[in-house]
């Protein structure tokens, strides 16, 4: 890891002038290892004023609070310029060099002469919608809640466009990525947010974990993905990524966390999927794991994962005939029973027959 209190911003480390100084900055915080970077100009003073009246122009509320209350918990470097202007350019090389509103290392939520996503903080937002900024660590504590909190995307005839999830429509509105697919251009070996017809339409799109196995490297310790020849050649170095641990709830916290099978006690904690099924959502048109009790109340809205055929009547979709004739009857007067589902869309024109994949890659 880079110590980015070694990089210079090629300033002086002696001020030059009497009653001004325009310096830059580097400061790290010895208890995480994060840095931030910045400039600034004083007049009437020959000397920098960080971390005695100037705590950074930092937006991170609580990396400024500690500043102010441990300033001996930071290290700094301070190089020294002419004029405010060749130090505020000296920032700005120093920023886009090592990226430091993207960088995770900084605690920048800019870059100075552009505009990123701050990586080492979180922008929040508190009760009342006003925004604010803590660093990773602060908002893994749970105490904050994300500015997006509550908040989706919808794709519009003119863009993205943010929305409240309680204002979302199903029957008007598209979310960002409905029908799209995550996919790697064989070609040039860059991943892409692809319309599913281009993915299906174009062979030189693969999924981009084609040929790859989700696992856990037992020398690094870490989850990764490797060739299915790399998994299967590793001579146990890399293992199934739930190898050796079992997903389960807390029954006391509700937490769903993994334990490995040796502390599995079925007293303290209840297996994920107990009480639930894996079924196959024809709504959502993906298989999902339900509670008992939710398939038992809307049963018609899942399918078994053995169902191979839907039905399709005036745009509802039906998981079996039966459940299917029983609509045909009620609102056409006729019995359907007695035909086979290979003639169905023959004999009945109001009435599609789909396979399963046909519905699950959206036909309708």
């Amino acid at each position: 890891m880079l110590n980015y209190l070694q990089e210079s911003y090629n300033g002086s480390q002696t001020n030059m002038l009497i009653n001004s100084a325009y310096y830059c900055y580097t400061l790290k915080d010895t208890e995480t290892g994060k840095f931030y970077s910045g400039s600034r100009g004083v007049e009437g003073s020959g000397m920098h004023d960080l971390l005695i009246k100037y705590f950074t122009s930092s937006t991170v509320i609580d990396f400024k609070e500690k500043l102010k209350k441990f300033p001996d918990l930071f290290e700094y470097r301070v190089e020294y310029f002419k004029t405010r202007s060749d130090a505020f350019a000296a920032e700005k090389i120093f920023h886009q060099k090592h990226q430091v509103g993207k960088n995770p290392e900084f605690l920048n939520s800019l870059t100075a002469g552009g505009s990123n996503c701050g990586a080492g903080s979180v922008l929040c937002k508190d009760n009342y919608g006003n925004t604010y900024r803590v660093t990773v660590e602060e908002f893994a504590t749970g105490k904050h809640q994300h500015v997006s909190k509550g908040m989706m995307n919808i794709r519009t005839e003119t863009g993205i466009k943010k929305i409240y999830t309680t204002d979302f429509d199903p029957n008007t509105q598209l979310t960002e990525f409905k029908d799209h697919v995550l996919a790697l251009d064989t070609t040039t070996g860059k991943t892409f947010r692809i319309p599913k017809t281009t993915f299906e339409s174009n062979p030189n799109f693969v999924g981009i974990t084609k040929g790859k196995v989700s696992a856990y490297d037992t020398v690094n310790k870490c989850k990764i993905l490797v060739s299915q020849n790399e998994f299967n050649n590793s001579n146990g170095r890399y293992v199934g990524n739930t190898f050796g641990v079992v997903p389960v709830i807390d029954r006391d916290t509700g937490e769903k966390k993994l334990v490995e099978k040796e502390k599995y006690d079925k007293n303290v904690y209840k297996h994920h999927n107990t009480g639930n099924v894996v079924v196959y959502s024809i709504s959502e048109r993906k298989v999902v794991a339900i509670s008992k009790e939710e398939y038992e109340t809307n049963s018609t809205n899942y399918a078994n994962l053995a169902t191979k055929v839907f039905y399709k009547v005036d745009g509802k979709f039906f998981k079996s005939k039966d459940l299917m004739n029983e609509y045909y009857k009620t609102t056409r007067g006729k019995t359907v029973l007695k035909v086979s589902q290979f003639e169905m869309s023959d004999r009945f024109t109001d009435i599609k027959t789909l396979t399963r994949e046909e519905h699950e890659n959206g036909k309708n």
